[in-house]
């Protein structure tokens, strides 16, 4: 399965992500065991397209059994996470937020790590650190959605009001899951980068209690789901 399912990836949606880990392969070496078992993590922007990696997935793992002469047993989810559905009113008071915090201050010995770090990865560019607040964005259209983190924060969305901040506490333009992401961690860069988005989380957790309006829209906007009991 793992094989057809490595030459059918070329075939499916960019923003597709899916991993797998053989869970049960035998005991023992130079012995075809009994059972086997592979545990698959189909990742995608919205239900549909992940519901769809679950079908070809399934006739996958048929097909495996009809060219190894072997019976397929069963086939169950372990877990799911429901796409992320934030909430703008929150977004844009934490903006405001950020925008009053503003970046830290960087030393000279902080971005010229940074760039240090950047040229070594072999960045084209080597801007360093940000010393400028970006705009709130609006997102991309679905047509240039290419994904983005994986976590069950989007079950949490849809019934509580839930926005994300990612704040300065890294080297920026670095590649994810590479060991350069960790360099910043052992500096005052980290330290500078939490400390500010704490400022910011504390003050936009102060507008929600002290701004009642603030509160309204954010229901309005939410559409929160009421939880099962």
């Amino acid at each position: 399965m793992n094989a057809g399912w490595n030459y059918r990836r070329e075939h499916l949606r960019l923003p597709h992500r899916s991993h797998y880990v053989i869970v049960d392969g035998g005991d023992q070496p130079n012995v075809v065991p009994r059972t086997a078992s592979v545990w698959y993590y189909f990742r995608e922007i919205d239900y549909p397209h992940i519901k769809e990696l679950w079908e070809v997935g399934n006739k996958m793992a048929e097909g495996a059994t009809l060219m190894t002469g072997t019976t397929l047993d069963t086939m169950r989810v372990l877990g799911a996470a429901w796409p992320r559905h934030f909430n703008k009113p929150v977004a844009v008071a934490m903006y405001d937020n950020i925008k009053q915090v503003g970046l830290p201050w960087w030393s000279e010995a902080d971005q010229t790590l940074a760039r240090a770090v950047q040229r070594e990865l072999g960045n084209e560019r080597t801007p360093g650190l940000d010393t400028a607040v970006a705009k709130i964005d609006t997102g991309v259209p679905p047509e240039q959605n290419r994904g983005g983190g994986s976590d069950d924060i989007g079950d949490i969305s849809w019934v509580v009001p839930t926005v994300t901040l990612r704040y300065p506490s890294n080297i920026p333009g670095l590649p994810g899951h590479n060991w350069s992401s960790a360099i910043a961690m052992a500096t005052p860069i980290a330290h500078k980068g939490a400390t500010a988005g704490a400022k910011v989380t504390a003050m936009t957790l102060l507008d929600l209690f002290t701004k009642p309006a603030l509160v309204d829209r954010q229901k309005r906007t939410s559409g929160m789901c009421k939880p099962r009991t």
